[in-house]
């Protein structure tokens, strides 16, 4: 999901006092620290599971398309949607002579050692790419051809038969050709790999017995499936896979009335990966880790707002924390309303930034592993004289 409902709360610094913080397996459970001093509290979490995710994967800089069976994660299947804006000069009315799809490949998921096949098909109807979601089904028209790419090329031109380019001849000409064009298909016919397509690069390429003209690739959607049945998780590990999901819900137990004579300093939700597991493939076959994840809330209607945004570090762990600004409701002021009695969200999830449209996976440690991996929430308090 890419939409995000912002709640406006009032300007906080959020500053974790404790070097303890940065490493909360070393806290233990409960409080630390004298009165009127700084102390810390680790909550663990009620529930961590994997739960679906319609992400976002229309209007993104890349379209991914193929087929790849993961030995890890299971099977992933992506159909790439393109479109087309015209740049076509129709002054002296120029003969067409030919026309190729081209392609920019820059992002490759399984496979790197065997080529990819791809059939291309028409697209009948008309499509929105903006807000439109992986799960979205688009309707064929006729096979167009069939054409092959290795997973690590940089450029592929992809000629396109006559019969199809005599057939489109007054289409390829006409000056609303955004209205009566609607694109292409990228179905994969066969292969171990998905590729990711860039839309800067990506064109259709129009032939004349004058010039050449280049339709720039403007519109992209990606439809994604997903089956796990042939998955081998190790155990305790949850599943983060863009694009795909699954994501993660899971929520913490924050007891108001142990907490309600302290002031809350700071916090944070640390989450363990297991990047061993991810980086460990079959010979040729890419598998990117996640980097980026976003912490949202969910409300009981299931919309939604962020509040961070993480990095996984070299330590393997990534911290939500309070953003810089505090524009959007953070982590921190959401508890701190739960200490007022108002419960803003029904739990937490994990979602993915929109600026990078991949199948990037990780593993997360799940609830049963030791304190050290399993999901924590860290929070500051400054304990109140008596």
């Amino acid at each position: 999901m890419r939409m995000f409902r912002f709640f406006w709360t009032l300007p906080v610094a959020l500053v974790l006092v404790l070097a303890a913080c940065d490493d909360p397996s070393n806290v233990g459970l409960g409080l630390v620290g004298e009165e009127g001093e700084p102390v810390v509290r680790v909550f663990e979490p009620t529930a961590f599971a994997q739960a679906p995710v319609a992400d976002v994967t229309g209007a993104a800089d890349r379209v991914l398309a193929g087929r790849v069976d993961d030995p890890l994660v299971g099977i992933r299947t992506a159909t790439g949607y393109i479109d087309f804006t015209s740049t076509f000069d129709t002054t002296g009315a120029p003969t067409i002579t030919g026309a190729e799809l081209r392609l920019a490949p820059n992002y490759v998921y399984g496979d790197t050692t065997a080529a990819v096949a791809y059939d291309l098909f028409d697209l009948p109807g008309d499509w929105s790419s903006v807000g439109t979601s992986a799960d979205t089904v688009l309707t064929r028209g006729g096979l167009v051809t069939r054409f092959e790419l290795m997973p690590t090329d940089t450029l592929v031109a992809v000629p396109l038969p006559e019969a199809w380019v005599a057939a489109n001849d007054t289409t390829l000409r006409s000056l609303v050709f955004s209205s009566v064009f609607h694109g292409f298909a990228l179905a994969p016919a066969s292969g171990n790999a998905v590729v990711g397509f860039g839309r800067n690069g990506g064109a259709l390429r129009v032939f004349t017995d004058r010039d050449t003209s280049d339709f720039p690739l403007t519109r992209t959607l990606t439809g994604l499936e997903r089956d796990d049945a042939t998955a081998a998780l190790p155990p305790d590990r949850v599943l983060v896979q863009d694009g795909s999901g699954p994501g993660v819900a899971f929520d913490f137990d924050f007891d108001a009335d142990a907490l309600a004579n302290t002031a809350l300093n700071g916090g944070f939700v640390r989450l363990v990966a297991d990047t061993a597991a991810v980086k460990a493939t079959p010979p040729g076959f890419v598998r990117p880790l996640l980097r980026r994840l976003q912490l949202v809330a969910v409300e009981e209607d299931s919309s939604i707002f962020l509040l961070s945004t993480a990095s996984l570090g070299q330590d393997g762990v990534y911290r939500f924390e309070t953003p810089p600004s505090a524009a959007a409701l953070s982590f921190r002021g959401l508890v701190e309303r739960l200490y007022f009695g108002s419960r803003l969200y029904d739990h937490f999830e994990l979602r993915f930034p929109f600026d990078a449209h991949t199948l990037d996976a990780v593993l997360l440690y799940g609830t049963a592993t030791d304190d050290e991996t399993a999901p924590r929430a860290v929070l500051t308090f400054t304990a109140p004289d008596r």
